[in-house]
């Protein structure tokens, strides 16, 4: 259960989804397979959600079986289980009231993955179960992961870009309509060119920032591993003959590891800074070299613990007021980016007022922003770019304030005082790590990792599996090396790293008010389960050092053997088991299964290929039901509704279309070029409604920053000013 849900994970990292592919992106496809230019990206789709989200409640089902016949479902993780099983519900309900419920639904799917992948973590590496021997596992499964992530950056940054810019140069117009943008369109191209040319470092996902976010938590955890490494072992309970003194001969396997994880940080950091992201680079580096102060500093601060919780809780209390103070005081904050975040999440609080109690819904939330987004903003979004503002706008209050006792609970728990439990055994001078038969099962997880993926997100090249091989040997040898270094640590230094993967957690936290990586996505899975590891060590008697209860707990005197009796008696044990079944169940059935075949009676995709199709060679008719189709399924989309209506006017006769563009203009208030796009076109919609579209258009136009690239040219003001006066011309003739 536990590597299943590793190599879930391992996907969630290397693979991102797209709930919707643009229209212009579909035709463009369809364009270039009716030409027999086939297509090089190949898009994951909402189904690799779905089927993940179904393996994932699966696999955590049977480990809550597991769990309660080994004791390990107490009362405190049955509570944290009911509270994401209220969390998920609020989900589901606020996905009825979606407009969009398809994305909504696999967003929902996504966050219950991510939840209860987290909570099924802390089972399994519960001391009654698999204990002290899956904590190094999920470790070691981390630190191949950034492995991985590392190489894929800097082959990125330093091979992949270059060889993208060239082609892109050469293939300019081809590329672009591929990612549908319109050549002829100068904003948009201009900004995919600017984006094409920062070189932003993405890794495996979509956006850097996201990467930014993963790596906080990825290179925290191996500092964590590095730090304990280095702290001595508590002498044994028992004494017993020093271990023999190693030959001159011998190589210092530790020292060697020590070294290679120290540089394989370094290049964590260095990564973190190429992904452009200040917020989540400053944290990469801040995070690890706190924690390993707080290693060195470790009794000082174990005995001001209380009062340093305290002030860190103060601290960002006042950070967040005096930038919410800010804000209001002066409509705007310190920086040019943090000023379109507050635009952002005056736009949310806004949606939050509308529909407090179940939200827009997940992942539904680009959908409204337009209709609530202030002239001076530039971008359309599809996330407010902060954690706690998101789950607001998308899932409501309730829900949201849910969310931040399960984070409470889960802070406050993993941060409570534990027994030191002793080894029994003094420390063994070698590692006791079998190097090999590591190193070959974690390289055949990984080619099972990367065959997946390949053929789920990639396409067939073989350069793509050459590739595939040499990131399943970087990540085999990473996962060997941290499994030496974790190996001999006896339960309270290996919790060090725990308690680094809470750090982690935090940091990603911290960093999710000002970005969109958490709540769900790619790094999601990865913060929730980074929380399970550090909230999986309860209070538990006598436990050895490799985890479970000691061979001998028969002979334990009777108040400790009472004690035992006690934390192994499950509390209502089958709830979460019958839970997660009957969830992976539905999943399958109502979601996975119907995506394969099409059939899923939510999802708009369907319909708009069905468009797609009956535009290049179909009757108007049947693209006209189509996308009529798209439409009720997803009625917020400008994409689906500007479709709609050049349909109309394409058909003979052309059909009315003035109700649709007063329903576009009212989903976007703020930007003009749909205005001017819109009253260019010879349309039953009234004169003077054109007239003042186009008036509005330059008022808007007018709010935007000076040096925006989205304001518009002279020269087109000029053209706009022209249609002014034409249209009053022919409204005075009239």
């Amino acid at each position: 259960m536990l590597v299943g849900l590793l190599l879930i994970l391992a996907l969630r990292l290397t693979m991102t989804e797209t709930i919707r592919e643009p229209l212009g992106r579909k035709m463009a496809d369809f364009a270039a397979k009716a030409a027999g230019k086939g297509t090089e990206v190949r898009v994951v789709g909402p189904e690799v959600t779905a089927w993940l989200a179904t393996a994932t409640l699966a696999l955590v089902a049977v480990s809550a079986g597991l769990g309660a016949m080994a004791g390990c479902i107490t009362r405190n993780r049955l509570g944290k289980f009911a509270l994401i099983g209220l969390i998920l519900a609020l989900a589901m309900m606020s996905t009825i009231h979606a407009s969009n419920r398809f994305a909504s639904l696999i967003g929902t799917a996504d966050l219950a993955m991510a939840l209860t992948a987290g909570w099924a973590i802390a089972v399994l590496c519960d001391s009654r179960l698999l204990g002290d021997h899956a904590r190094r596992i999920v470790i070691a499964a981390i630190v191949a992961i950034l492995a991985t992530w590392a190489a894929k950056g800097l082959y990125q940054r330093f091979v992949e870009f270059p060889e993208t810019l060239t082609f892109f140069e050469e293939h300019r117009d081809e590329q672009l309509a591929a990612r549908g943008v319109d050549p002829n369109d100068s904003y948009y191209t201009q900004l995919f060119v600017s984006r094409l040319h920062g070189m932003e470092v993405s890794g495996f996902v979509s956006l850097s920032n996201v990467m930014a976010a993963g790596l906080i938590g990825l290179v925290t955890v191996l500092t964590g591993l590095l730090a304990a490494s280095f702290v001595p072992p508590p002498p044994p309970l028992s004494p017993s003959p020093p271990p023999p003194s190693p030959s001159p001969s011998n190589v210092p396997v530790k020292a060697v590891l020590q070294i290679v994880g120290g540089v394989l940080v370094a290049v964590g950091m260095l990564v973190g800074v190429l992904t452009k992201s200040r917020g989540g680079s400053t944290l990469t580096i801040a995070c690890p070299l706190i924690f390993a102060a707080a290693v060195v500093c470790r009794k000082q601060v174990w005995a001001w613990r209380k009062g340093l919780i305290v002030a860190a809780v103060a601290v960002g209390v006042l950070v967040a007021a005096a930038v919410v103070s800010y804000g209001k005081v002066y409509d705007r904050l310190p920086s040019k980016s943090l000023t379109f975040r507050w635009h952002y999440w005056t736009g949310a609080a806004k949606l939050v007022m509308l529909k407090p109690m179940w939200g827009v819904g997940l992942n539904n939330f680009s959908e409204y922003y337009g209709s609530v987004k202030r002239p001076s903003s530039p971008e359309d979004v599809s996330d407010p770019h902060s954690f706690f503002v998101r789950l607001a706008a998308e899932l409501g209050v309730p829900a949201t304030l849910l969310m931040a006792a399960l984070l409470v609970w889960i802070f406050a728990t993993s941060l409570r005082k534990k027994p030191e439990v002793r080894s029994q055994k003094p420390e063994a001078e070698g590692l006791g790590v079998p190097w090999l038969r590591t190193f070959v099962v974690v390289l055949i997880l990984s080619l099972i990792w990367w065959v997946v993926h390949n053929w789920v997100a990639e396409t067939a090249a073989e350069f793509y599996l050459y590739l595939a091989v040499i990131a399943a040997v970087i990540a085999a040898g990473a996962a060997t090396g941290a499994m030496g270094l974790a190996e001999e640590m006896p339960p309270h230094v290996l919790r060090m790293v725990s308690l680094a993967a809470l750090l982690g957690a935090l940091g990603m936290l911290a960093y999710d008010q000002i970005n969109m990586a958490i709540v769900t996505g790619p790094v999601a899975m990865l913060f929730w389960m980074l929380l399970g590891l550090a909230d999986s060590h309860e209070v538990s008697p006598a436990l050895g050092s490799a985890g479970g209860l000691p061979h001998d707990h028969l002979a334990v005197p009777s108040v400790q053997t009472a004690q035992v009796c006690e934390l192994r008696r499950p509390v209502a044990p089958n709830i979460p088991a019958i839970v997660c079944g009957a969830a992976a169940v539905i999943m399958a059935i109502w979601v996975a299964l119907p995506l394969m075949h099409g059939t899923m009676i939510w999802n708009p995709e369907q319909a708009e290929m069905r468009y797609v199709a009956t535009t290049a060679g179909g009757s108007p008719e049947a693209a006209f039901a189509a996308i009529n189709e798209a439409a009720a399924l997803s009625p917020r989309t400008m994409e689906i509704l500007r479709a709609r209506m050049e349909l109309k006017l394409r058909m003979h006769p052309p059909l009315p279309v003035a109700d649709d563009i007063r329903q576009m203009l009212a989903l976007d208030k703020a930007n003009a070029r749909i205005r001017i796009s819109l009253a260019s076109l010879e349309t039953d919609l009234p004169m003077a409604e054109r007239i003042a579209m186009l008036r509005e258009a330059l008022q808007l136009d007018a709010q935007l920053p000076p040096d925006e690239i989205k304001r518009l040219s002279d020269q087109k003001k000029t053209e706009v000013n022209s249609l002014i006066e034409q249209l009053s011309q022919q409204l005075k003739t009239n």
